[in-house]
């Protein structure tokens, strides 16, 4: 029995991590791509020619996977999604893993923040609700990455202001 078990702890039954896939949709034409994700833990990043590519990330755990598009030599905003909830990533939902990713790294620099409460966050509904919101990029991060980590944002801290006339 002692054998068995030996034989089994190296099994990928018992792995901590899997192996994921992704697509960048509606991607614009880019020089490469720079793409990286942090889980609290390690980071990974690589260049990347093409809008496919797979990731060693770990089970249960909510990542923001980031692609940022480098065009002529300018490194432009992420497109993004959290893993597990979304394989394919947009312009919108790296908004969201952007926030995820800050999120972790302010965890790791001390802030008032765990991951066990990042990993607790309903990052579907905030997703879901940066989709709907028009263009993310215009709110302020800032104030959301506060309001995320003092337990206090509500979906309505996503609306994107209005442009005075």
């Amino acid at each position: 029995m002692t054998a068995a078990l030996l034989l089994c702890t190296g099994c990928v039954f018992f792995s901590s991590t899997e192996r994921c896939d992704f697509a960048i949709s509606n991607a614009v034409t880019a020089d490469y791509w720079i793409v990286s994700c942090y889980d609290g833990d390690r980071e990974i990043s690589f260049c990347s020619d093409g809008t496919v590519f797979s990731l060693e990330l770990p089970k249960n755990t909510s990542v923001g996977v980031l692609a940022y598009p480098v065009v002529n030599g300018n490194k432009m905003l992420p497109y993004g999604t959290i893993y597990p909830h979304g394989n394919i990533l947009t312009k919108r939902l790296g908004f969201s893993a952007l926030t995820i990713d800050r999120l972790y790294r302010l965890s790791e620099s001390g802030a008032q923040i765990s991951q066990d409460y990042i990993s607790r966050f309903n990052w579907q509904q905030f997703m879901d609700e940066c989709e709907k919101c028009g263009d993310p990029w215009q709110i302020d991060g800032e104030r959301i990455l506060k309001a995320i980590a003092a337990g206090s944002f509500k979906k309505s801290d996503l609306k994107v202001p209005k442009k005075a006339d």
